[in-house]
């Protein structure tokens, strides 16, 4: 019995192993649909009469959009405002396989920027400009430029003029037209003219853009955290994000961990974020649950500064710190209750001998690792760290039930 306890959580790693090999083969093959960007400003303020922005309840309703020559899959674009050095404020536009575009945004209501090189008039500090529906030529309301800001897209800068105004983007006929031809409920959308000449920004008065550069995404948002903490610029979502990024994609080892990750992460995540994102006591419940998990984070980034000398190894013990403690939190009261029950109704305590195993799986695993290292193959040490931090979160609370277990044994 004690053999067969052991044989079935090692089937179960064998083959969650396959399924990432499988998934990083795919994450290879179909590298350059993982998340686009721009290098150059994307003129969601300046020609968003071709976007929809839906805020709420994401409607799979496709949008009309110009991006390029290029069409990416997934595209997200991260824009601070600064003055004087200052930063006064962040925006985040996501546009997600399903054509849906999302807007996060930190910028008062009342304040709106449009960068004045997407416009094909001059602007300048005090010019006004009128919103117009587009089907009865009706003006809905007017924008004053208040001042000039330079923001960076992408770490480029950019120049844009301060609106005032934004009120008008929640209501007026150019919404009503929209809910009432195309069924999506419209929290903003945008259509700006130019109140001296009066025409409408429309797409043969859009200037045209250099195409879109496709790269594979360094910096994806961790969706289910910003949708608990309601922001991408809250303090356990940056520390989250930047722990991914400037710390574990540095390395090597790394990079292909969080590659495995986030084609697992993504296939799922974007539905379960959208669910709890507008139900204020589900986001309440799962911060209280990602405390854990942030916390073991914490940790793990302490781990890595002492073994900094060496990235490779820091990234691995790491990791394999942040899935044992998960484990311990998660796993291990669900690990012990089973094996309890086992206990109570067999009348005996499952008797396995743990430890030899672990340990050449544990030094299989490193081998590969090795060896993946050494041939630089990203398949190799994707596979085997997975593995390697599995091990560690699924096997460690089991020994921690079993050991408790025995003690308490009459």
């Amino acid at each position: 019995m004690g053999k067969l306890f052991l044989i079935r959580p090692a089937i179960v790693l064998l083959l969650l192993t396959i399924m990432c090999v499988f998934a990083v083969k795919a994450q290879i093959i179909h590298a350059s649909n993982v998340l686009s960007y721009r290098k150059v400003s994307i003129p969601f303020d300046g020609m968003l009469l071709r976007y929809r922005i839906i805020k709420d309840g994401l409607s799979a309703e496709k949008v009309s959009r110009f991006i390029g020559t290029e069409d990416p899959e997934r595209m997200r674009i991260e824009v601070e405002v600064r003055s004087n050095g200052e930063l006064l404020s962040k925006e985040y536009y996501i546009i997600t396989v399903e054509d849906r575009i999302v807007r996060e945004s930190s910028l008062p209501q009342a304040v709106g920027l449009i960068c004045w090189e997407l416009w094909p008039v001059p602007l300048s500090v005090g010019a006004k400009f009128t919103i117009k529906d587009p089907e009865t030529g009706a003006e809905e309301a007017r924008v004053a430029v208040v001042g000039e800001e330079t923001i960076t897209v992408l770490g480029k800068p950019c120049t844009c003029w301060v609106v005032e105004g934004r009120e008008w983007f929640f209501g007026g006929s150019w919404k009503t037209w929209v809910e009432k031809n195309t069924g999506v409920t419209v929290r903003e959308i945008y259509r700006l003219g130019n109140e001296e000449e009066d025409t409408e920004l429309i797409e043969t008065n859009i200037p045209d853009f250099p195409p879109a550069e496709i790269v594979e995404s360094e910096t994806p948002s961790c969706i289910i955290v910003t949708a608990a903490y309601g922001s991408e610029v809250e303090a356990d979502v940056t520390f989250l994000r930047e722990f991914r990024d400037n710390v574990v994609a540095k390395t090597f080892v790394g990079e292909n961990i969080v590659s495995i990750f986030n084609s697992w992460y993504y296939s799922w995540s974007p539905p379960v974020a959208c669910f709890i994102s507008d139900k204020p006591w589900l986001r309440a419940i799962v911060r209280i649950s990602l405390y854990p998990l942030i916390t073991s984070f914490h940790i793990a980034k302490n781990v890595y500064k002492k073994l900094s000398f060496s990235p490779e190894i820091a990234v691995i013990v790491s990791l394999l710190t942040v899935g044992s403690l998960a484990g311990l939190t998660y796993l291990m009261p669900f690990t012990f209750l089973t094996l309890y029950i086992y206990k109570q109704k067999f009348r005996k305590t499952p008797r396995v001998n743990m430890v030899k195993f672990l340990l050449i799986l544990f030094l299989a695993n490193i081998a590969v690792i090795i060896i993946g290292y050494l041939t630089g193959s990203s398949l190799l040490i994707a596979a085997a760290s997975t593995s390697l931090i599995l091990q560690a979160t699924v096997f460690i609370p089991l020994i921690l039930s079993l050991i408790m277990l025995k003690i308490h044994t009459p």
